[in-house]
């Protein structure tokens, strides 16, 4: 398809096009964003027929405007045009304000285009500018809105807003997230801890996990997390807890939400969540008081059941490697945080592999081994 076409193409999705050539323009974008080849069709004037789209979310016929959005989710989907998408503050400004309006009827739709939109870190940086740059006051939204939004129940009759959560897990990628997710007095942490159980939706849990993960890289917060002020062990272990009945001894010192569970308790079913959890721990053992901390809660116990279950190759892998820290033996002093020491290459090789992944929701997947 030529440039010209293309050209033509974008003006027909105008809102100052007529009813019937708007439609039918977006009927075939709608068709062109479900597949590579169509995404490669439209790739020259990709960030103008987004930017179109966008416009053509004002529409009065919902039927429409729930067209437009499948056009935008699949679109937006393209990591290589998200940051000159995000890069337009009218765009993110427009999208966050959807987000927001509790009587939004693709307020959905709308927090999976951001969802989308934020997968890159540059794309991270120009939306938590946004966020920091508008005025409250004055209807702007900052961080603070977006958490509220996502864990105030029936917030949006109209959505649930699960996606919400992968947007503010993605922005968690940038070091000023994870310090507002950290604010001591502002308890975030504390307001989406509940949501890594197994009664919220896949997406929030994977969202807050993932949110989890990224915090853990500042170990200075590490003590502060374990202790109760936030107390993030049983929200992680919880759900790599089972059924298994535990005797009195192994339950001695173990936190009590952990205790006695049943035999109807079941394990988190999604692996890209279970990995990020036991990643998180994984974190949180980095340093001495931390690693003291989690073995004096006897994790090593709900681990151990944990490893008689799991059937995924690559989770008893990484299962195996958070139990030898829990069984091991101390380092000599002077060498108690494992980020600052020398320690041996395959630990390096494992910590360092841990370190580069800023997980994004969309990003984690672990296939299911069948047993």
């Amino acid at each position: 398809m030529d440039d010209k076409v293309l050209e033509e193409l974008v003006s027909f999705l105008s809102p100052a096009a007529s009813p019937p050539l708007r439609e039918k323009a977006l009927e075939y974008v709608v068709g062109l964003s479900g597949t590579p080849e169509g995404l490669k069709t439209l790739g020259p004037c990709l960030t103008n027929v987004i930017f179109a789209l966008v416009d053509l979310t004002d529409d009065e016929n919902s039927s429409f405007v729930e067209e437009v959005f499948k056009a935008l989710i699949n679109l937006c989907s393209e990591e290589k045009v998200s940051p000159q998408i995000t890069d337009n503050g009218k765009v993110v400004s427009k999208l966050l304000q959807m987000v927001c309006d509790p009587s939004f009827q693709f307020a959905d739709q709308a927090a999976s285009v951001l969802s989308n939109l934020s997968r890159s870190t540059e794309s991270c940086r120009h939306i938590l500018d946004c966020l920091q740059g508008q005025g409250v006051k004055d209807g702007g939204i900052d961080l603070a809105k977006l958490v509220e939004v996502c864990c105030k129940e029936g917030y949006n009759p109209e959505a649930k807003l699960h996606s919400l959560l992968s947007v503010i897990a993605n922005l968690t990628q940038l070091q000023e997230a994870r310090k507002f997710v950290l604010n001591k007095v502002a308890c975030v942490i504390q307001r989406i801890l509940p949501y890594t159980y197994l009664g919220s939706s896949d997406i929030r849990r994977r969202g807050v996990a993932t949110i989890l993960k990224n915090c853990c890289f500042e170990t200075d917060y590490h003590a502060w997390l374990l202790s109760d002020a936030v107390d993030i062990l049983p929200y992680l272990l919880l759900p790599l807890a089972g059924p298994e009945e535990l005797d009195d001894d192994d339950m001695e010192g173990m936190p009590e939400d952990l205790q006695y569970l049943g035999e109807d308790k079941k394990r988190e079913p999604d692996p890209a969540i279970r990995k990020l959890l036991i990643e998180t721990i994984t974190k949180l053992c980095t340093t001495k008081p931390g690693r003291g901390f989690v073995k004096e809660k006897r994790s090593y116990i709900i681990m151990r059941e944990y490893d008689k279950w799991e059937k995924n190759e690559s989770l008893k892998e990484i299962a195996h490697d958070l139990i030898q820290i829990l069984i091991g033996d101390e380092p000599e002093p002077g060498m108690e945080n494992l980020e600052q020491v020398d320690i041996p290459q395959d630990i390096v090789e494992k910590f360092n592999k841990m370190d580069s992944e800023k997980p994004r929701i969309e990003d984690e997947h672990v296939d299911e081994e069948k047993s």
